[in-house]
Order: structure tokens, then C-alpha cells, then sequence
């Protein structure tokens, strides 16, 4: 079932109102025609961009009974569709609505294309059912690899859900162990790999015991570490390494959302959002720099959202190299010296575009682009 984000507040919004105005209707009605565009869009233009629909298209998606012009012109002049300087128009602030489920989807398209890519390699499976057997790898089971359907059934799982087909990435699981993790990883998912079987613990390899149709009962396969270890986990032989040390995802993840509590919590780290936070690292590979970073971010009022047109900043904009750069200069206040509020401070914003980025092929609204800038 598809899903948007529909802030409470967009109700009496003055840019619901002055739809509402425009197309003389009530309220209630503006909110329901607006969410029918939305709830199309998520079929047939899920990067918001409605260039390739003209009035009527867009008419009779919302099922509007009046002239087409008129509403397609409303919506412009409300600000619900922005018309961007190549001539192209998309749904204003269309990744504020949609981005979780877009990045769902695109998770769920990578992971069946790499599920079909698993199952059609008949070599990498035979390994990982030689090394594991039977076993279920998280709850020590013996599965069923007739039942297709129930709980008990066998099937394969990722331990890193970001990884490689590879034998050390891939084991043997029951359904229901696999469906208890998902798409997580082990820790997030609170679950570990049976005794003796944890590739987080480098000192140990693996030792499957049960029914195994390898010739040995018992196969030892060296032991892997993930990528996304905290920096003190990291070898001493990695750290005097020229190359910067593997990127602390979740480490990074769980210190913004507990330094900066004023600010929407960030639920996972993947697609777009994954190779702005590893070319942050790639600048800045010390977590000790990132907390700072988020202090002064949690330190900032305009970035919390009291300035003149109640924007706030999100953790996507915050890995935006520039605007990174701009915070820790302290142009949002923020810092011990500075200004206090941050309210005002960054001349440079004052601009239509300021702010702005590019994602999918369309226009990304920030700090100057935001619900209250209405025209």
C-alpha cells in the first residue's frame, strides 16, 4: 500500500487557502483535490515532474469537473506545482511527500533484482548450503526446503543487507528469521548468527554443525568484517593505511539522532543519501567531527526552523558539501560566539534558488523554497 507524508498543518496553510480562493471551493475540498494529485503522481510521476502532462491529464487524475486551465493555473499560483526556468514543472517539495517511498521502492527493486541474481547462481548457492547444511544461521533450526511458504521453509538471507553475493555475505535461513530481519542488519535487528558465527568477532570462525551434504560434517569458513564499523574497531593496520577507514553508517546515523533531538530522526542510510554521507567521510573521516558538526546544527534556531518562513533543515540537506560548509562557518549561528538565534544571518540565502539542489531530474526545495514562500 503506497503512502505519502500529509503534514497536519497543511489544512489552513496559506498556500491551501489561496487554492481554495483561485478555484472558489471550500478547504476541505483544495486538501482532497491536492492529495489526488499526489496519490497519482506516485504511479505515473513518481519524480514529481509533470512535464509530460498537460492540463487536462492533470485534471482528470484529480477528477476536477471544471475547465482543466483553471486548475492547472491554481495549482502554479498557489506554489503547489513549481514551473522551473527550463520550462519543466514538478510537484513543489515532491521528496518532503513521497522520498521515503520512492527510496523504499527503489531498496525493494535493488533487492529482488539481487535476490534473482542470487537464486539464478547455482554455484554461490550450493556453497553457502555446503558450508551451512540445514541451519537455520540465526536460530539454529533445521529447515524445510520443500515448504515454500511456511515459517519453518528454507531460503537464503544477507547478513549485511548492503552487500556483495558472495558466500562470507549470504546463509541459510528459515522464513521466519529472515523476515524478521528484513533489510537490516544484525544489530539493527537485535539478532546474531548461532554460537561461533558472529562476523562481527574476529577472533572466531565459523563452525556449522547438523545435516550437511558437504562430504565433512563440519565446515570452518574464515570469518569477514562488515564495512560500517565504529572507528574504534578499526585495525591498527587500517589506521596507518592512506586510504580513510570504512564509513560508520550507523554510527553516524545514531549520533544525529542523538545530538540533534529537535530534528526528524533519520531511519536508515542507503541510495542517494548513502553516497552523500561516504563523501562526507571521505572529507571528514573522524566521528568526533561529525558530532561537533551536529552540536553546532542542534545549536542553531534558524536551522530549527525559527526564521521567517518556518524552514527547517533535514539531514539530507545537511550532508550537501556546501551547506556543510556554510553551517560550520557559523552563517546560521549555531556556534558558542556567534549569533545566538541564527535568525538572518546568511546573506548569501536571500536569492530565489538559494539553497536549492537537484535530485532524480527535479528541484529540491530548502530553505528558501519551503511552504511559506507562496506567491
Amino acid at each position: 500500500m503506497a503512502w505519502i507524508e500529509s503534514n497536519q498543518e497543511l489544512g489552513r496553510h496559506p498556500k491551501m487557502k489561496k487554492l481554495a480562493r483561485l478555484l472558489s471551493i471550500s478547504w476541505p475540498e483544495a486538501v482532497g483535490y491536492l492529495h489526488y494529485l499526489w496519490w497519482w503522481a506516485l504511479d505515473f510521476a513518481q519524480d514529481g515532474d509533470l512535464s509530460k502532462y498537460d492540463a487536462n491529464d492533470i485534471s482528470d487524475a484529480v477528477l476536477w469537473k471544471r475547465d482543466p486551465e483553471e486548475l492547472y493555473n491554481a495549482l502554479i499560483e498557489a506554489g503547489f506545482i513549481d514551473k522551473m526556468e527550463d520550462g519543466s514543472l514538478v510537484i513543489h517539495d515532491w521528496y518532503d511527500y513521497a522520498g521515503k517511498l520512492i527510496e523504499q521502492r527503489q531498496a525493494q527493486a535493488e533487492y529482488r533484482q539481487r535476490q534473482q541474481a542470487l537464486y539464478n547462481d547455482l554455484r554461490l548457492t550450493r556453497s553457502v548450503r555446503s558450508r551451512d547444511g540445514d541451519i537455520c544461521q540465526y536460530c539454529g533450526k533445521i529447515v524445510n526446503w520443500k515448504d515454500r511458504r511456511g515459517a519453518d521453509g528454507g531460503t537464503y538471507d544477507y547478513i549485511d543487507p548492503e552487500g556483495e553475493n558472495s558466500v562470507d555475505n549470504i546463509v541459510v535461513s528459515c522464513r521466519a528469521c529472515a523476515l524478521k530481519k528484513g533489510g537490516k542488519t544484525l544489530e539493527q535487528a537485535g539478532m546474531q548468527l548461532i554460537t561461533g558465527n558472529n562476523p562481527t568477532d574476529t577472533g572466531r570462525n565459523r563452525q556449522i554443525q547438523g545435516r550437511n551434504p558437504a562430504e565433512k560434517p563440519t565446515i570452518t569458513v574464515p570469518n569477514t568484517v562488515p564495512n560500517t564499523v565504529p572507528n574504534n574497531d578499526i585495525e591498527e593496520d587500517d589506521k596507518s593505511s592512506n586510504s580513510p577507514p570504512p564509513v560508520p553508517y550507523e554510527k553516524i546515523r545514531e549520533l544525529f539522532n542523538t545530538t540533534c533531538p529537535s530534528f526528524a530522526k533519520v531511519l536508515g542510510i542507503n541510495g542517494k543519501r548513502k553516497i552523500a554521507v561516504a563523501a562526507r567521510w571521505k572529507e571528514h573521516p573522524n566521528l568526533d567531527f561529525f558530532k561537533e558538526y551536529f552540536e553546532r546544527v542542534e545549536a542553531s534556531d534558524f536551522l530549527k526552523g525559527k526564521n521567517d518562513r518556518n524552514w527547517k533543515a533535514t539531514f539530507d540537506w545537511l550532508m550537501n558539501a556546501a551547506n556543510m560548509d556554510k553551517v560550520r562557518e557559523g552563517k546560521y549561528g549555531g556556534d558558542r560566539g556567534g549569533n545566538k538565534h541564527g535568525v538572518g544571518v546568511d546573506k548569501e540565502h536571500s536569492g530565489k534558488d538559494a539553497g536549492s539542489f537537484t535530485l532524480s531530474g527535479f528541484k529540491m526545495a530548502t530553505e528558501d523554497d519551503d511552504w511559506g514562500a507562496g506567491k
